[in-house]
C-alpha cells in the first residue's frame, strides 16, 4: 500500500472518528498522522496476534491509541489467508494491552478502501448480531458495544456489568439490554474473576466464594468459579 494511501486512511479516521464504544472512555483516542509503528505498539500487536491460525495479520499503520486501564491500539492491517497465502484485503484490528504487558485482540473489522464510512462502525456493528435491529435504540447499541469491550478487559457478573454501564451514564434499561445481549457465560465470568483474584492475592475457598458473591455473582456461579480454578 502506498504511503499516501495510508495517510489518507488516517485522515478518514480523523474525519469519521473512532468507534462509539470508545467515545466516553477515560483518555479518549489520540490519532496519529505518523504512519510509523512504535516498537512498543508492534510488540503488543505481535503478542496479540501470534495465536491466530486461519489468517495472518501484517500491521501497516498505527491509526490511534487510547489510554484506559492499559492501552488500546487501532491498527490498519493487511490480511493474508494462512492456507492459500493469498491476500484477503485489509482490516482494522483493535488490540488491548493491560498494565502487565499482556495484549489481546479486542475486535476486528473488515475495511473496504472504497467504503471509508465503515470506519465509524464498531467491530460488533460491522458484523450485526440478532440484537442489532432497526428497533434497537442508539443508547442500547452503545451500551452493548461498551459491554463487549468491558468483558474483553476483565470479568464481570451480570449485576456488576449493569452497574458499570449505569456508572458510564447509560439508563438502567440500556444497561440491562447490554448485559442481556452481550452473550456472556456468567459461570465462565465467575471463573475468570476467581482466577484474576488468585493472581493478585491468596484466598481461602470460602473467602473467594464470598468475594465473588460481593462482585454480584450468584451463589451457584461463585461455586462454579472457585471449582473451575481448582478449589
Amino acid at each position: 500500500m502506498m504511503k499516501k494511501t495510508i495517510i489518507a486512511v488516517v485522515t478518514l479516521v480523523l474525519a469519521f472518528g473512532f468507534p462509539t464504544y470508545a467515545s466516553d472512555m477515560v483518555g479518549g483516542w489520540s490519532v496519529t498522522n505518523d504512519i510509523t509503528i512504535p516498537e512498543n505498539a508492534q510488540a503488543a500487536f505481535d503478542y496479540a496476534t501470534k495465536g491466530v491460525e486461519d489468517v495472518s495479520y501484517d500491521a501497516v499503520a498505527l491509526l490511534g491509541t487510547q489510554v484506559v486501564s492499559g492501552t488500546n491500539y487501532c491498527f490498519l492491517c493487511r490480511v493474508t489467508d494462512s492456507v492459500t497465502n493469498e491476500a484477503d484485503g485489509y482490516c482494522l484490528i483493535y488490540i488491548y494491552e493491560d498494565l502487565q504487558g499482556n495484549s489481546v485482540i479486542a475486535g476486528t473489522q473488515d475495511f473496504d478502501m472504497e467504503m471509508p464510512a465503515s470506519l465509524a462502525e464498531t467491530p460488533e456493528e460491522a458484523t450485526p448480531s440478532a440484537a442489532s435491529t432497526s428497533e434497537t435504540t442508539m443508547g442500547e447499541k452503545n451500551a452493548l458495544s461498551n459491554a463487549h469491550q468491558y468483558l474483553n478487559y476483565t470479568a464481570f457478573s451480570y449485576t456488576g456489568l449493569i452497574e458499570q454501564l449505569e456508572y458510564e451514564g447509560y439508563s438502567h434499561e440500556e444497561a440491562v439490554y447490554g448485559a442481556d445481549n452481550c452473550g456472556a457465560d456468567w459461570n465462565e465470568q465467575a471463573a475468570k474473576c476467581a482466577e484474576n483474584y488468585l493472581n493478585y492475592t491468596s484466598f481461602s475457598r470460602s473467602g473467594l466464594i464470598e468475594q465473588l458473591e460481593y462482585e454480584g455473582f450468584t451463589a451457584e456461579q461463585a461455586e462454579y468459579g472457585v471449582t473451575a480454578v481448582g478449589y
